[in-house]
């Protein structure tokens, strides 16, 4: 009886046992399928993954594709730029020597015009020194014809007797109207000895010459009355210097 008793005992334990242990492995299997679950959705995540990469990378092919035509197209597009900036500084060469070559021709006839230059100062020189000469001369002649006027229409007497009237009628002419009547005697004298005239009429018609101009005191000539020429003045003139430097005309 005791061992009967022993028996089941035992076989109970055992029982016990192998009912814990399939319980466990249930837990563990479940684990594990759990796990595999886990492990395949892992998977299924990476072959998502995969294929994104996958489209990713047809698509950057494709875009590299892209790249590698437009390479091609640039490198092309620089080609043919090479050749035409080979071309053009070929060109630029070319007219480049084509200017050096008028530049040295120019140089040459610069220097050319720099000899004729030194030729014509020099001539100019000569011919300054002939105008020089001339004009002594041409002043040297015009006092001389001016005193020769003064003598021969007795400017000396006029300017005793007249003076400072005289010096303003040099100065203007039209001074002799200004004053007039006052200047009436002095005008008789002035036209008596031919030193001036009347230019009251300048009508085109009436000269046989073109007539004088409305007036230019440098050449004596004034709105009304001129001098018969600049040397009769410049007479007249120079006998009023004589006279008031106390000198002999």
């Amino acid at each position: 009886m005791d061992v009967v008793y022993y028996v089941a005992l035992f076989s109970l334990t055992i029982i016990s046992m192998l009912g814990g242990a399939m319980f466990w492995l249930g837990r563990k299997f479940a684990q594990i399928d759990e796990r595999f679950k886990q492990i395949d959705e892992r998977f299924r995540q990476v072959d998502e993954r995969f294929q994104r990469l996958e489209k990713g990378l047809e698509e950057v092919k494709g875009r590299l594709t892209n790249v590698e035509k437009r390479l091609e197209e640039v490198k092309a597009q620089l080609a043919e730029f090479k050749s035409w900036t080979e071309k053009k500084f070929t060109e630029t060469e070319g007219g480049l020597a084509n200017v050096e070559g008028r530049v040295a021709g120019l140089e040459g006839r610069l220097t050319e015009v720099e000899k004729g230059l030194a030729d014509v100062r020099g001539r100019l020189a000569g011919v300054e020194g002939r105008l020089v000469e001339f004009e002594e001369r041409f002043v040297s002649f015009a006092d001389a014809v001016a005193k020769e006027i003064a003598r021969e229409r007795g400017v000396k007497a006029l300017v005793k007797r007249w003076g400072a009237d005289l010096e303003k009628a040099v100065e203007d002419p039209d001074y002799l109207w200004d004053k007039y009547p006052e200047t009436e005697v002095l005008i008789n004298d002035l036209v008596e000895a031919n030193l001036i005239v009347e230019v009251w009429e300048r009508d085109p018609r009436a000269w046989i010459d073109q007539p004088p101009p409305e007036r230019d005191p440098d050449l004596g000539i004034g709105r009304y009355f001129a001098w018969q020429t600049p040397l009769h003045r410049e007479a007249v003139k120079k006998a009023l210097e004589s006279v008031r430097g106390g000198l002999s005309i």
